[in-house]
This record gives structure tokens, sequence and C-alpha cells, in this order.
């Protein structure tokens, strides 16, 4: 017998093509990364053990809760990154030794092992998991936008205390949707749908499913060809002037009007961008607005519900993390700004001014990973601008007597 597995895996990406529904069903272990919402799709898929990497300087608490959530999304164990971080030179433990050493022997205490023997519970909604859409929102210029937009949704579905499991194309075309009948499915920027999912969308819904969308929904087919019309645009009432997966965004303060059942959001108002501004209803009710674009598209079917957000979830994180729950407060939006500039500046401390000032501003304007993937600021014609710019004002404030 055979046992096949592979070690320093990556997140579901168009480059690298990391497609996890597939290698989970090829693999018998992982000794992964678990980034991006990987760890919870290894739990979704398939039967297999993952031991995630961990070490890297990590220190508690921030390395406490990743060894638990990694428990709890059914890891069996964990690989250590030694190099430079296990021993210092007169052979004691480094901090991140000792404080993970502490948690190691947490995992192997009655608690832990009582947990890890518990079967999963049935998770409350089921998210799309699209390799197509995660490949066309690539070449239409989105995959920032779709990573930090499922992040956010998974983010956000956890702090409601509710959990998710991942559900793959291959398995809503064979039918798995209305054989397990689940509360709720989420397609987050599923931008490629084939027909056969589809008709799989449709027919739950009918069946008394709750299925939400939050925007440029089935604009592609399963090979990422464009579509005269959206693969789900019956199924929530719209219609679209143009089809298009690189649509402009509009910036403006969300809206609702009326009430739907017993969902009456009317007392809310919030500032974010918009999906797609081309839409507009048919059969489907809107119960806002973003300007003129309609947002909360929501109609009955059969017994089943489909709601259209037309609103993304990916400026979630970012907000959670930094406190900002109004943009439009400006103390709220300086000191969020600042925190989040400050964290990029501590993660080049140990450059020099300039580079730790440039490759900070860089991260600020451009996120990390393009930071990281370019090997410095990013020459996107956007990134060295700006950074150049803030550079140049900061010098122009000191010679004229700035602290």
């Amino acid at each position: 017998m055979r046992v096949l597995g592979i070690s320093g895996s990556q997140a579901a990406k168009a480059y690298g093509g990391y497609a996890w529904w597939r290698l989970t069903d090829a693999l018998d272990f992982l000794q992964s990364y678990d980034h991006e919402n990987t760890g919870e799709m290894h739990r979704s898929f398939h039967d297999l053990v993952t031991a995630p990497w961990w070490g890297y300087g990590a220190r508690d608490p921030s390395l406490r809760h990743q060894l638990w959530r990694r428990l709890l999304n059914g890891s069996r164990g964990g690989m250590y990154f030694s190099y430079a971080s296990l021993l210092r030179p007169d052979l004691t433990f480094t901090e991140t030794a000792a404080e993970g050493r502490v948690h190691v022997n947490e995992f192997k205490s009655g608690l832990a092992q009582l947990l890890a023997n518990c079967d999963e519970r049935v998770a409350d909604l089921y998210v799309h998991y699209s390799q197509p859409s995660i490949h066309g929102a690539f070449i239409t210029g989105g995959e920032a936008l779709f990573d930090s937009n499922r992040v956010g949704w998974l983010k956000a579905i956890e702090d409601l205390g509710l959990q998710i499991r991942f559900v793959s194309s291959a398995q809503i075309e064979n039918g798995d949707l209305l054989a397990d009948m689940p509360k709720a499915v989420l397609l987050p920027y599923s931008v490629a749908i084939s027909d056969d999912e589809a008709r799989a969308f449709t027919a739950y819904v009918a069946a008394g499913g709750t299925l939400i969308a939050d925007a440029r929904c089935g604009l592609m087919d399963e090979h990422c060809r464009l579509r005269e019309i959206g693969a789900l645009d019956g199924l929530f009432g719209v219609a679209r002037a143009a089809v298009d997966p690189r649509g402009k965004r509009l910036d403006g303060t969300v809206r609702f009007r009326q009430a739907w059942g017993g969902c009456d959001p009317t007392a809310i108002t919030f500032d974010t961008l918009s999906g797609d501004t081309t839409l507009a209803t048919t059969e489907g009710a809107a119960l806002g607005a973003i300007g003129d674009t309609p947002v909360l598209i929501v109609r009955n079917t059969g017994t089943g519900k489909s709601l259209l957000l037309n609103l993304f979830q990916d400026h979630y994180t970012r907000r959670r993390g930094l406190g900002v729950e109004n943009r439009t407060d400006i103390r709220q939006s300086v000191m969020g700004g600042l925190t989040y500039l400050a964290k990029y500046l501590y993660a080049y401390q140990d450059r020099s001014n300039v580079d730790q000032t440039r490759l900070g501003l860089a991260c600020y304007n451009a996120g990390p990973v393009a930071v990281k993937r370019s090997g410095g600021v990013p020459d996107n014609g956007v990134t060295p601008k700006y950074v150049n710019k803030v550079c140049d004002l900061f010098v122009k404030l000191h010679r004229d007597g700035m602290p």
C-alpha cells in the first residue's frame, strides 16, 4: 500500500494551480500551510491527515490561537520549522519553541484528545469552492478582491458563531446540494459557473434551500468564457445592461428601504463599494440601494429563497481589525489608517529607515502580498507614485520644521 503526501503546499490560486478538491482526493496526508482559508478547505474535502507548519517566530497569544484553531479544523499534528527558531546558541529554547511546547503538551491532554475524536457537527452553511472562479477573477484583474472577499465572508460567518463547509463544483454537479439540503449556500465571487451547477442551484432553491451570492455571479462558464447572460440572473430576478466582470464599483452609502419577511434592515446604513453597477431588477425585489444601484435583491422560488447582495465583503476583515465601524467618522478612519500603516512599518523594523518607510507605505497601498511577490515596491504604475509622493511630503514637512 502506497501513502502519498506533499509538504509546503500553498493557497488555492490561479498561480501555482493548487486545486484543493482534486488534490485532497489524490493525497493521504499534508504537511501544509493553511493560510487564506486553506485549512477549512482541507477539513471540508475528503479524508486525509493534515499537519500544518508552525514556528517562524510566532508568539503567544496568536501562536496559541493558531494551533488550537488548527486542532478544531481537524488537523492531527504539526510540523515545526526549526531553522534559526528552535534553539539558541546556548541550546535553550527560543520564545516560539518554549511557548509552542506548552501547547503541544496541551494537545496530549484529555480535553484536546476528546475534541480531536469528536464527530464534526453539521455545517450551518455551505460555501462554494470554484477553481474556475479563482481563474476567472485572476484573468479579469480581480484576484486581490477575490481573496479578501472570501476571507471577509468566512471571518464574518465565524464572528456569528456559525460553521461552514466548502462544497466543490464537482460535488454540486453530482447532486450533493439536494442530497444534503444545507440551510444555506453561499457563492462568494462565484464568477464562473457551469450550466450543470446553475441547474443544481436552481433545483436546490426550488426544493426549499436558501442561496446567497455577493456580486459578479455566473458571468462566465466553467472554462472562463464570458456569457451573454449571467448563469443565475433568472434565479435572482435581475438583468444586466452589460456582462462585465471588470465593472467599476460605485463608492457610496447603502440605504435600505423595505423589509422582507422577518428581515428588516431599514435602520441600517453604511459606506462601502458596490458590486455590479449595470444591474437592474426584473422579478427580484431590491431592499436597498447604493445610489441608483440595487442591493440585497431577494426572490422566492418554489419553497426556497435566493438573495443577491450586490456587495462584496472585501473590507470586513480590515475594518474589523482596525476598529473602524464608520469610515465617515474622521477619528476612527485616521486611527484605523495609522494602525494599519504601523503594522507594516513594524514588519520591516530590521531594515534601514528609508527601506522601512518605503516598504511599509507600499504594503499600505498595494497590500503585503504584492510587495512580497515583487520583492519591493510593486512596479504597477500606482504604488511607486504613491510612495514617492508621501516620502516627498514627509521630507518637505520635516524641512519646514515638523518635529
